[in-house]
């Protein structure tokens, strides 16, 4: 059974973790612009390499003091600076595919993040990022069997679908189902990419439940913390008290 936590101590740490919002998205918002201000993809790429390749390594335990980015030192802590991922990583992917026209750069980095640790996968393979990768897979190399993947590897490892993945992953299906868009144009290939196509489908169906269920299982409990405080004093509780007394978990 969980129990309430005391409502002084619940409004101290709300407001440190609104204070931590905002300390990220100064940055987040600092970065774009950099980001934007590069004139070609080698210097984005360098500069990718020298501060958020570099931030990965100098938040390794086996890094040396010298593999420090220029991130480390926005007074931000470790965990602040692995959550500049989830913004970071789909907006470089995004810049690469779209304004510099190189998809095999975009997908670099994502392969890049994701295989360099667990720590950087779970920060910086976000909702978001993977969006990005699903629109990238489709857009730049018509790949049914890339989004399936993707897909898959998002009920695997708990990352949450939304509205945007759905979209583009649904999006991918109507166009390759209206145009037979895939490259095996034989008799096999056909009944490979219709199997595909109705695996994605179906994984989408599995997110979104995933979802679902992971929502019901914060609603339970915080159910079971009413339980705890007791049938006095939940009477007394409306709403809004009792958001002061229980710390949400945040979608990342």
């Amino acid at each position: 059974m969980y129990e309430a936590t005391e409502p002084s101590k619940s409004k101290g740490k709300r407001r440190r973790l609104q204070q931590d919002d905002s300390d990220i998205q100064v940055v987040v918002d600092e970065l774009k612009q950099v980001v934007e201000d590069c004139p070609t993809k080698i210097q984005l790429l360098q500069w990718t390499e020298a501060n958020v390749f570099s931030m990965l390594d100098s938040n390794d335990a086996s890094s040396s003091p010298s593999s420090q980015s220029t991130l480390t030192k926005k007074g931000l802590s470790t965990t602040q600076q692995l959550r500049l991922l989830q913004d970071v990583i789909p907006n470089l992917m995004r810049t690469f595919r779209q304004r510099f026209n190189d998809p095999h750069l975009a997908l670099f980095i994502f392969k890049a993040v994701r295989n360099h640790s667990t720590q950087s996968y779970v920060y910086g393979c976000s909702t978001a990022t993977y969006n990005e990768l699903i629109a990238l897979l489709w857009d730049s190399f018509r790949d049914l069997q890339g989004i399936k993947d993707a897909l898959e590897e998002m009920l695997l490892n708990s990352v949450d679908a939304n509205g945007n993945t759905q979209n583009t992953a649904e999006r991918a299906c109507r166009e390759a189902m209206d145009d037979k868009l895939w490259l095996d144009r034989t008799e096999e290939g056909d009944e490979v990419a219709m199997t595909t196509l109705s695996s994605i489908s179906d994984l989408l169906v599995d997110l979104m439940a995933a979802k679902e269920n992971r929502a019901g299982m914060y609603g339970r409990r915080k159910r079971d913390m009413i339980r705890g405080v007791g049938p006095s004093d939940v009477k007394s509780l409306n709403s809004e008290k009792l958001d002061d007394v229980f710390i949400w978990p945040r979608n990342g």
